[in-house]
């Protein structure tokens, strides 16, 4: 709502540690199942 990173909150949430923070750092980023859907479609469509 306000355009901050959700990345950005973590080190202000409560009870979180540095240890914590790093650890989500290096998790892998979700995958955006309806954006790649939408990519995959787009190239099929026009692929003749």
């Amino acid at each position: 709502m306000l355009g901050v990173p959700p990345r950005a909150t973590w080190e202000r949430l409560p009870g979180v540690t540095d240890t914590d923070v790093q650890r989500w750092a290096m998790m892998p980023a979700p995958v955006d199942g309806h954006g790649l859907l939408a990519d995959v479609l787009g190239r099929t469509a026009f692929q003749d």
